[in-house]
């Protein structure tokens, strides 16, 4: 601070959405002792697989860096819906997608994305938890 004005930084991270935010989140999550040893990978369902494969790249792309920054930041960067269902928005070129996981492994660190969903409305509709739900159960089944 000088003379009480914050001065911000050179590097363009004072933009607040998008790239830079999530820039700044995987430098966070990179930064923290206490997150360093633990780590997350994911599972993706066959159907979400499926759904993946035929968005353009751009879109592909978007959601990936959700997920690359749920798996540094844990789930403290993700919303809660219910149970152990989370969900991670990423907005691609033309939509934005909502993506539904459970978390798996007796100390949740494997994420498993169980539904792909094209964002139309603010809240996550209830059909598309169902299916989140669903879809997880049957994993577990198997």
């Amino acid at each position: 601070m000088k003379n009480g004005l914050r001065e911000w930084p050179r590097d363009g991270t004072r933009h607040r959405g998008g790239f830079m935010a999530d820039k700044r989140r995987i430098e966070a999550a990179q930064a923290r002792p206490d997150q360093g040893d633990v780590s997350h990978r994911w599972r993706i369902h066959p159907v979400v697989d499926k759904e993946m494969d035929g968005l353009g790249d751009e879109d592909a792309v978007s959601i990936h860096a959700q997920m690359e920054i749920v798996r540094q930041d844990g789930l403290r960067a993700a919303r809660h819906l219910v149970e152990d269902v989370y969900e991670v928005e990423a907005h691609g070129v033309d939509n934005s997608y909502r993506l539904l996981f459970s978390t798996e492994g007796s100390k949740g660190r494997i994420l498993l994305a169980v539904v792909l969903h094209e964002k139309h409305t603010q809240k996550t509709p209830k059909h598309v938890i169902d299916l989140a739900k669903d879809r997880r159960d049957r994993w577990r089944a198997e």
